[in-house]
């Protein structure tokens, strides 16, 4: 059994680690109560605040044993989330004792294919599961509101952080020195093992860090990006520039066997009382209520190989515009 805390020392819920590696789930947490919050809580911060204060750095890790195995290890500015997505409440928490953050995953929940499988979510947030979520977009979204330094230290393929510091505390240290930008690190997981002269390979990369570029609100910290993708990939930025404007879309892939029509028109204005109207504003209200289901859903759907929920999967432009606003 793990107490956990919140930032001032007080205990709000415990946590355990299931020892047999065949017993589901794996991990348990107190159930989420007005002091146990999950989206709030970051566990060990109470013993990392004045640490993080005088590094000027916070480093996330994925689990407890983590933590507490760094801790140990004299690398006291270290924390985690409670197996949920990091979640802006946690950053803005996080950001009161430092701007800087360093996000050190383990290799399986922020690895190369995982972020090649489409950038939005490593490995999704289970109730049963010590997991963190990485979302590239999300996380480059709460940098700039919050006006944080988000990086990713990337971590050997073979090892946990606990691993690490066990073996060669020399190692970390210089992992969380290297940490690099989160447009960066994306960039190279996705080139990571690739042919960068297969013009292809090019288009894929650009098509999946393009997106995450122009979502950046500062004009010079996007041209700054553009620039680092061209002299990454050896590609005109004109050509770059040409591909923003033009904003290819993509559409959901339909399931095998289901028709597809010439073209498909958007409702402007609800009709309160249709059937699909109804099923829209249900699935919608019960995402505002419990946000964490669209991670579930993401999941379910991506082990059925088809992408995760979209607006365009809403037949009307008002609830296109309200799951927006709850995917961001």
């Amino acid at each position: 059994m793990i107490p956990i805390r919140d930032e001032n020392g007080r205990m709000t819920g415990f946590g355990a680690r299931v020892l047999d590696p065949n017993d589901v789930p794996k991990f348990l947490n107190s159930p989420d109560t007005v002091l146990f919050s999950k989206s709030r809580l970051l566990y060990g911060l109470d013993r990392a605040r004045k640490p993080i204060r005088a590094a000027d750095q916070a480093v996330i890790v994925e689990g407890y044993m983590d933590v507490i195995a760094l801790h140990q290890a004299g690398f006291e500015n270290v924390i985690s989330p409670m197996g949920t997505a990091l979640t802006e409440d946690q950053l803005r928490l996080l950001k009161r004792f430092s701007k800087r953050i360093v996000l050190a995953l383990d290799p399986d929940a922020a690895g190369r294919a995982a972020v090649l499988r489409g950038l939005d979510a490593a490995r999704q947030s289970l109730d049963r599961q010590q997991e963190i979520g990485f979302d590239a977009r999300g996380l480059l979204r709460h940098e700039a509101r919050l006006q944080a330094d988000l990086r990713v230290a990337s971590m050997p393929d073979d090892l946990d952080p606990d691993e690490i510091v066990q073996r060669d505390p020399e190692q970390w240290k210089q992992l969380i020195e290297q940490a690099q930008p989160i447009v960066v690190h994306v960039m190279e997981a996705l080139a990571a093992g690739r042919d960068l002269e297969d013009a292809k390979v090019k288009a894929d990369i650009v098509a999946q860090v393009l997106p995450l570029i122009e979502d950046l609100p500062d004009p010079v910290v996007r041209d700054s990006y553009q620039q680092k993708l061209a002299r990454f990939l050896r590609v005109d930025e004109r050509a770059l520039m040409s591909r923003q404007v033009k904003g290819p879309r993509t559409r959901r892939p339909r399931p095998k066997g289901e028709a597809t029509t010439p073209t498909e028109t958007l409702k402007p204005k609800a009709a309160a009382g249709s059937p699909s109207h109804k099923i829209g504003a249900h699935c919608l209200s019960l995402l505002l209520r419990r946000p964490d289901l669209l991670y579930r859903l993401d999941r379910v759907l991506q082990e059925a190989d088809l992408s995760r929920l979209s607006p365009e999967d809403f037949e009307y432009t008002d609830h296109q515009m309200l799951f927006r606003l709850v995917r961001q």
